[in-house]
């Protein structure tokens, strides 16, 4: 079993909204560039809140299964970015974010549980529309001042589509 970031999003008058479920095992998979990684048994919600009159995006997540001792990320792909196989959670060509728009927020805590809370807006906002896919990765150089969004820092732990149809569609990242 491969594990899973399952993403459903409903629409108000005011806000959309987009839940990610998140399953996973131990299995070693392929990641971005071929590069293979033991991922963490995560278990839990991201929603994602997009309010385009106060345009904000508002992140919140609860998880399960993280790795005590290690920091984690959540970054969104543009539209056209790929939810499964060697291009999973990777910025489409052209990508249509900029990486304050791509920053979801940093997974707080550091034990087995973990909370995601974080609001973009300004010019850190993007429409949950823009968004193809969303991604929970493992970053193995917290303390760098760096901005760059790079696969040899930031380690995929999980990638699924964000579905603005309002269906259901688990996916993960698999060879």
């Amino acid at each position: 079993m491969f594990p899973m970031l399952t993403l459903a999003v409903m629409t108000t008058a005011s806000a959309q909204y987009a839940m990610a479920d998140v399953r996973g095992d131990k299995s070693d998979q392929g990641g971005t560039q071929g590069v293979a990684h033991e991922r963490a048994l995560l278990v839990g919600t991201i929603i994602l809140t997009d309010d385009p009159k106060a345009k904000t995006l508002t992140v919140s997540g609860n998880a399960s299964g993280f790795q005590s001792g290690q920091s984690y990320v959540s970054f969104g792909y543009g539209a056209g970015s790929q939810p499964t196989g060697p291009k999973a959670c990777v910025p489409p060509n052209p990508n249509n974010l900029s990486e304050g728009q791509m920053t979801l927020g940093q997974w707080e805590g550091n034990g087995y549980t973990r909370t995601l809370n974080n609001t973009l807006s300004g010019a850190d906002y993007a429409s949950l529309k823009a968004y193809g896919t969303v991604s929970i990765r493992l970053d193995l150089n917290p303390t760098s001042t760096s901005t760059q969004i790079t696969p040899t820092r930031f380690v995929l732990q999980d990638c699924s589509a964000v579905n603005t149809d309002g269906s259901n569609q688990g996916s993960s990242n698999s060879n």
